[in-house]
């Protein structure tokens, strides 16, 4: 599958997701922009910048963040009828580049990437949001397979969440002691995307790993 395809394919998966919560979703006027930027605030919070406290880079938490990111600024451009072609040269501009860059002070640098990312949302300047993230995404040594991979993923959980009541307020997210991004992530690491119904699979074992209600 070309790049291209696999992007398209995501955007087609938040579509989906979007008009299940609302069919008028392109219409509804959603903030998208402002969960962009309260996503990288988030982000931020998982590396080191405090000097008063002592922190330990969180990188899984890292890339779900940004991953969350995604979800907000592919809404956009579907929004705004910004095609899967023009991702691709701007991933294909930033991506393979930044991944080949020396990794030192990597989250200083990243911290810098996302909040110019956070302001180019409140600007609502969608290309260079797309550019700011893949600039990241490729620090980070992630691919775009790994970005679909884990796109899937938390698509999947959004999904879960919603069917067990995340939008009324009765969602548990902790499940024994851990937050639910950890088992979406821990199953993705097992799961084979080239097989039938991936997306239902994962769903299926967010069920069985749900705390009893």
């Amino acid at each position: 599958m070309s790049d291209s395809a696999l992007i398209q394919q995501m955007m087609n998966l938040q579509d989906q997701f979007n008009s299940n919560l609302s069919t008028s979703w392109r219409q509804d006027g959603n903030a998208y922009h402002r969960a962009t930027w309260l996503e990288a605030a988030e982000l931020i919070e998982s590396l080191n910048w405090k000097w008063w406290k002592h922190q330990t880079n969180d990188w899984g938490n890292v890339t779900v963040e940004l991953v969350d990111i995604w979800h907000f600024v592919m809404s956009q451009a579907i929004i705004r009828d910004y095609p899967s072609e023009m991702i691709e040269l701007t991933m294909d501009t930033h991506l393979k580049s930044e991944r080949l860059k020396i990794r030192e002070a990597k989250d200083q640098r990243i911290i810098l990437l996302v909040e110019e990312l956070a302001k180019s949302a409140l600007e609502k300047d969608l290309v260079k949001q797309i550019s700011l993230f893949f600039k990241v995404w490729g620090l980070l040594g992630h691919s775009l397979q790994d970005l679909f991979k884990l796109y899937v993923g938390k698509n999947a959980l959004n999904h879960f969440r919603q069917s067990k009541g995340y939008k009324q307020g009765t969602y548990i997210k902790i499940w024994n002691g851990q937050e639910d991004n950890v088992y979406m992530l821990k199953i993705m690491e097992e799961i084979d995307l080239s097989t039938e119904n991936v997306f239902q699979q994962v769903i299926d074992e967010l069920d069985k790993a749900y705390p009893a209600e």
